[in-house]
């Protein structure tokens, strides 16, 4: 409901501007999309710290951070720390790949998620 209103609070379109578009609107937009961003990353950062003791950049690629932060975006930090957590208990090591096989079927929907947008 959140990333609805979200989504909804943002909304450019506007059919009686020039190419369908309120500019101002538009670029607050983008601000607040970036806001949302950083948010995720910073928390998937502490996601991390708190399930392993240690940085995110020390424990995982650029790339997979990315990912886990997508899961955290999309399917929400408990999700992201249920299979932080058993991943790093199995492999001691914060791969896409290992991670997300630790998924539960409550959160596997992110991993197509995940999938889908880093294509």
């Amino acid at each position: 409901m959140l990333r609805q209103a979200l989504v909804g609070s943002v909304n450019a379109a506007c059919p009686n501007c020039p190419l369908g578009i309120d500019v101002s609107q538009a670029n607050f937009s983008v601000g607040v999309f970036a806001h949302t961003l950083l948010a995720d990353c910073e928390q998937t950062a502490q996601v991390i710290q708190n399930n392993i003791g240690g940085s995110a950049g020390a424990a995982a690629s650029y790339e997979d951070l990315w990912k886990f932060a997508l899961v955290n975006y999309n399917a929400g930090a408990g999700c992201l720390g249920l299979a932080i957590s058993e991943t790093w208990l199995t492999a001691r090591k914060l791969t896409w790949e290992a991670m997300s096989s630790h998924c539960t079927d409550v959160c596997a929907p992110a991993k197509d998620y995940v999938n889908d947008m880093s294509k």
